[in-house]
Parts: structure tokens; C-alpha cells; sequence
């Protein structure tokens, strides 16, 4: 059905060097990044017990107790893991839906009522352009 395993995924490589070049400016250390993030991938420098706490351990834990080889990587990999995970942009979605199928609309298909939210969210998003916002 067209999914592709992602190592196979052309779009993440090409979305990572996009994220990392934004993060890190300087070549010198961007280049450091590609480095361990080579050595991460290819598992060189990993333990019996790191490989086999990767499943088991949480994340954050398992960067701060097995990836000391690569310490930029790790700084980046626990500065991503430790940033909260939150629902408020769906929260806003499903109050924007709310709002369009009330009892008073209740005549509006599922298909019409999710276009109006698309919509209106994309309004939202453009009036931030503005001069005015």
C-alpha cells in the first residue's frame, strides 16, 4: 500500500540533514553530528547491554547510560526526548469541529464539517501574516 520501511525511506535521510542543518550552523559542527550519528546508526561501539536494553529501557535513560561515545548526539537526543509531549493542537481541532457540527448543523456530513475545519484552521494560520495579528 505504498508504505516503505524506513531505512528504505528516501525522506527521512533527506529530512534529517534538513532538521540538522537548522540546528547546527557551524560546519565543523555539523560534521561532528554526521559523525556519531554514522557511528550511532551503525551500531559500531554498542554493547551486549545496549543493544539489548534498547527495547527494554526508556529512552532518555537509555541515551544518558549507553551513548557516552557519541556526546553530541546525546546532548540532541535528550534535548528531543525531554520535550513534553502535548494534545492542545488536537484539543483546538476538536474545539474548531465542535463548534462547526453543532445541534444546529447536525445536517452536515462528517466529509463537509472536516473541510470547514481545515479551512478555518488555515484561515487562522494566515491571519498570523498579517500586519494587523
Amino acid at each position: 500500500t505504498g508504505r516503505v520501511p524506513p531505512n528504505r525511506d528516501p525522506e527521512i535521510p533527506k529530512n534529517r540533514e534538513i532538521c540538522l542543518g537548522r540546528r547546527y550552523s557551524d560546519s565543523h559542527r555539523l560534521k561532528i553530528i554526521n559523525n556519531e550519528f554514522a557511528s550511532f546508526s551503525g551500531g559500531r561501539n554498542d554493547s551486549i547491554q545496549a543493544a539489548m536494553a534498547r527495547d527494554e529501557e526508556d529512552p532518555a535513560n537509555w541515551w544518558l547510560c549507553f551513548r557516552a561515545s557519541t556526546p553530541n548526539l546525546q546532548q540532541l537526543a535528550l534535548k528531543l526526548l525531554s520535550q513534553p509531549a502535548t494534545s492542545s493542537c488536537c484539543e483546538r481541532n476538536w474545539s474548531t469541529y465542535s463548534q462547526i457540527h453543532n445541534i444546529k448543523r447536525n445536517k452536515l456530513t462528517n466529509r463537509r464539517a472536516e473541510d470547514l475545519v481545515y479551512i478555518h484552521s488555515n484561515l487562522c494560520l494566515l491571519s498570523r501574516t498579517s500586519d494587523d495579528y
